[in-house]
């Protein structure tokens, strides 16, 4: 994608950058190259960048071969994905193939434990699953024994199976009366077993 970032110029904003996602996500020990999003029409049809925006900050992990698309202005991240880059590419331009098939999961807690969403949030980040956390809210019920996991799209069965491992938890169908997330793939919900 030559042409599609702007390069790193000097590491101190980097580090500000890198440290501004370490406190949303668990990032990898090594040190990633970031660039900026400067022209998003040059990234149209990468799903990774489906909803990148010109300044948005990419990292990317070379060794663990992850990628992270954050947002300055919100302090949000906005996807998180696999990437391969060019071994012989270390210019200060990355270019980089991210191939995104990463599950966008909200946690909800469904017990009357605070804390939890945020525990199992960190949990999934630093397993081996390709998922995004979109929200970590509370569940309707606050009264569930067993900790379940929504594949609610329908197509994220093996990470739904992957995170119930995680946590311990099992896969099912959406419980009355917890509602369906709009903008998720999987819904975590959170409980007691989960706590012990």
């Amino acid at each position: 994608m030559p042409g599609s970032f702007a390069g790193q110029a000097s590491s101190d904003p980097n580090a500000k950058i890198v440290e501004a996602v370490s406190k949303i996500a668990y990032l990898p020990s090594e040190n990633p190259q970031v660039a900026t999003v400067s022209d998003i029409s040059q990234l149209k049809g990468q799903s990774f960048f489906a909803d990148a925006a010109n300044g948005d900050k990419v990292l990317i992990y070379t060794n663990t071969k992850r990628a992270y698309l954050y947002r300055p202005s919100t302090g949000k991240i906005v996807n998180i994905g696999p990437v391969n880059t060019p071994q012989a590419q270390a210019s200060s331009t990355p270019s980089a193939s991210i191939d995104s098939q990463v599950a966008r999961v909200d946690i909800l807690n469904g017990t009357s434990v605070e804390g939890l969403t945020r525990v199992a949030a960190l949990k999934i980040q630093k397993g081996d699953v390709q998922a995004q956390i979109v929200t970590r809210a509370n569940a309707i019920k606050n009264t569930y024994t067993g900790t379940l996991v929504i594949d609610i799209s329908g197509k994220n069965s093996t990470t739904a199976e992957k995170i119930a491992t995680l946590l311990g938890g099992q896969t099912g169908k959406l419980p009355s009366p917890e509602v369906k997330p709009k903008d998720a793939d999987i819904l975590v919900i959170l409980g007691s077993d989960f706590s012990k």
